[in-house]
This record gives C-alpha cells, sequence and structure tokens, in this order.
C-alpha cells in the first residue's frame, strides 16, 4: 500500500486529513495514525513518510513514540485507530508487511 492510499484512509474513516496543522487531539490522533501505518505497513523512511504530510522524519519520530499513549489515555479513539489499521491490513499486500519477528529472528540470534 502506498503512503498516500494510507493517507486517504485516515482521512475517510477519522475525516480529518493527516496534512492538516491544527493541533486539536483528534486532528493529533490522525497524524499519529498515520504515521503509525505508515511506519508498520510500508518500508518507506520516516523522511519520506513525513514529507506525504508536511513533517519532517523527526516529527514521525515523536509520533510514533506518543501513538499509544494517546490510545491509553483516551480509550474512545480505539476503535478509529484499529479501522485504519484493518483497511491498511486488508488492501496492503503480503509483500507490503514488514516481518519485524522475522528480522529480530535473522539478526539478533545467531
Amino acid at each position: 500500500m502506498e503512503l498516500k492510499d494510507i493517507s486517504a484512509v485516515v482521512k475517510k474513516v477519522q475525516g480529518i486529513s493527516p496534512r492538516t496543522e491544527k493541533r486539536q487531539r483528534v486532528c493529533i490522533l490522525a497524524k499519529y495514525t498515520y504515521h503509525t501505518l505508515a511506519r508498520k505497513y510500508t518500508t518507506n523512511s520516516l523522511a519520506l513518510i513525513g514529507k506525504i504530510v508536511g513533517v519532517d522524519h523527526a516529527t514521525v519520530l515523536n509520533g510514533l513514540k506518543k501513538l499509544d499513549g494517546l490510545l491509553q489515555t483516551y480509550p474512545e479513539y480505539r476503535p478509529l485507530y484499529e479501522e485504519c489499521e484493518r483497511i491498511v491490513i486488508k488492501n496492503s499486500s503480503k509483500k507490503d508487511v514488514i516481518n519485524y519477528e522475522g528480522l529480530k529472528k535473522k539478526f539478533f540470534n545467531r
């Protein structure tokens, strides 16, 4: 799945573009959701993920770190995130999904 497609999924499900510059909580959720899904289901760099929505790699990294805390603090947002993830998984091919467990075994268990 391509980055622009993930951005479109987030916009459709949450009703807010990840590209928005607003700082309201629901807007931040859309941004963090995009960052997390793009990192998890593509092989693109943080810089490229950020470029699509107009932020730098450090902002993407910050979003990756903060999504879990946001979902724990505001559990009412979890269904929105899960719906976005479900759609991305459904529309991703097997080659798009990164096998982190396989990589960990390959590189760290000799």
